[in-house]
């Protein structure tokens, strides 16, 4: 059974920023199909949600998270799966300083 998809604040806001820029540089086709992807990725994530990478770190707080690239885009949802849902902790640029960003959740 699916598990329920809870979207951290600071992954809102990832996606918020990503959408508002590539309509800037790319257009509403390339924003659209950004949202695809991610959607599809969240579809993935719900029915298998050890589909990801486990990210390797030594802080407490990141234990058990996992980091799933898009297929079309340079981006990777970082996410924790629980007993009853996928926690979405971020969505970030691959070109990102990532630890940082991820020590502040």
């Amino acid at each position: 059974m699916p598990r329920a998809l809870l979207r951290h604040p600071a992954a809102k806001r990832d996606l918020a920023e990503a959408i508002a820029y590539l309509v800037e540089e790319g257009g509403s086709e390339v924003a659209h199909q950004f949202l695809d992807d991610v959607a599809h990725a969240f579809t993935r994530l719900r029915r298998f949600p050890n589909l990801g990478r486990p990210w390797p770190t030594r802080n407490p707080t990141l234990a058990g998270l996992r980091r799933l690239p898009l297929k079309r885009f340079p981006l990777s949802v970082f996410y924790r799966p629980t007993r009853n849902a996928i926690e979405i902790i971020r969505v970030l640029h691959h070109a990102r300083d990532i630890p940082p960003l991820l020590e502040d959740i």
